[in-house]
């Protein structure tokens, strides 16, 4: 494969979406091009701003808070097993998530859970427990979640 092949596929991968450069250079190494052709037309890329892991963690982090709301502990994890760097997500996640608008996302999914699980006959200790579980899975921190538990089901 030429350069040339190797960098029209990975504009067609770009044209979809934002990747962060481990993704695509994850995809461009499934389709056996060379590595060091991929890392060239990586560099390349990079130089054009066609790739840019902070443009992909702004995008990530505004497509978590629209679709999928998630705490900070894990949009940051999730970034950083897309090998984005730890300082650009840090920069990323307090540029992009405010603590009011983590607590609205998490209050939120509380409020959609317990709707859920109204049939179920919990007791309150139990329903805060399980709540409690949900919201951490789901990435918010401990004090924001404790709150949020709080404010929501009363003894």
């Amino acid at each position: 494969m030429t350069k040339a092949e190797i960098k029209k596929k990975a504009l067609d991968l770009l044209a979809r979406r934002e990747h962060s450069r481990q993704e695509l250079r994850e995809k461009l190494l499934r389709r056996e091009f060379s590595i060091s052709e991929i890392e060239e037309v990586l560099e390349e890329l990079e130089s054009e701003n066609y790739l840019n892991d902070s443009r992909f963690a702004e995008e990530w982090i505004r497509s978590r808070k629209k679709n999928k709301p998630r705490g900070k502990n894990l949009i940051k994890a999730e970034l950083l097993d897309k090998g984005v760097e730890r300082e650009i997500v840090e920069a990323r996640l307090a540029d992009n998530v405010s603590r009011s608008e983590e607590r609205k996302m998490a209050r939120e999914l509380a409020e959609k859970w317990l709707r859920k699980k109204s049939s179920q006959d919990y007791e309150t200790r139990e329903k805060k427990y399980k709540l409690t579980g949900y919201l951490s899975r789901k990435g918010f921190s401990r004090g924001i979640t404790r709150d949020l538990v709080e404010e929501l089901i009363a003894e």
